[in-house]
């Protein structure tokens, strides 16, 4: 985060710029759809998400996104699959 100490945690307001534009970049990648298109999309959300969070918290919520996409993907894949068995 711009202005962070490394030793030091970031403010309540650092934390809410980082959680803002967390959330803008989400919800464009969630509005493109495509990974293709979120890539050029949602560049610019992107590199304000990167400016304003810690590598550490850019990578922990990368990977959180990724793991709720996976999450939201499930049941309908397994209510397919039951479905087909039957």
């Amino acid at each position: 985060m711009p202005g962070v100490v490394p030793d030091q945690a970031p403010s309540k307001l650092e934390r809410e710029v980082c959680w803002h534009a967390r959330d803008k970049y989400w919800e464009c990648l969630d509005a493109a759809g495509s990974p293709v298109v979120n890539k050029t999309l949602c560049v610019e959300l992107r590199k304000v998400f990167e400016s304003n969070c810690s590598n550490t918290w850019v990578k922990h919520f990368d990977r959180r996104f990724g793991y709720t996409r996976f999450q939201k993907s499930q049941p309908t894949e397994i209510n397919l699959a039951t479905t087909q068995a039957k």
